[in-house]
C-alpha cells in the first residue's frame, strides 16, 4: 500500500501535467499506456491493438488508478468531474503485428509529453 506521505511529497501527483503508467498483464504480455492528466481531469488508456469494446485489462488499469487518485485525495469525484477515455480502432496509430506494443507505448508517451509542452 502506498502511504499518503509518499504521495504528498515534493511533487504531489495531482499537481503534475501528466503521469504516465505503462501497463501490461502477465497473461498477455501486451503493453498499453495509462496517462493521467490531473489538470484536465482525464484518465486515458492508449492501446496499440484496440478493439471495438473496452478490454478488461484497460478497465483494471483505470480502476486501479481511480483507487489511487481517491487515496491521494478522498474528495476527488471521478464520476462527475473526470473523463475516462479508452481509444478505439482508428483513434491512434496501431501496430500491425503482435510484438511492437512496447514501442507504440513509448511513442504514445512521447507524443503526450510533446503535446503538453
Amino acid at each position: 500500500m502506498i502511504q499518503n506521505d509518499d504521495l504528498n511529497g515534493r511533487n504531489p501527483l495531482l499537481l503534475q501535467d501528466v503521469v504516465l503508467v505503462p501497463c501490461n498483464t502477465p497473461e498477455s504480455e501486451h503493453w498499453t499506456l495509462l496517462a493521467v492528466l490531473p489538470k484536465e481531469k482525464s484518465v486515458v488508456v492508449l492501446d496499440s491493438m484496440p478493439s471495438n469494446h473496452i478490454k478488461h485489462t484497460s478497465l483494471d488499469a483505470i480502476s486501479k488508478m481511480c483507487g489511487l487518485l481517491k487515496e491521494i485525495k478522498s474528495n476527488v469525484d471521478l464520476n462527475q468531474l473526470w473523463k475516462l477515455i479508452v481509444n478505439k480502432k482508428g483513434d491512434v496509430p496501431e501496430e500491425t503485428n503482435a510484438y511492437d506494443c512496447g514501442v507504440f507505448t513509448c511513442l504514445y508517451a512521447r507524443c503526450l509529453q510533446g503535446w503538453l509542452w
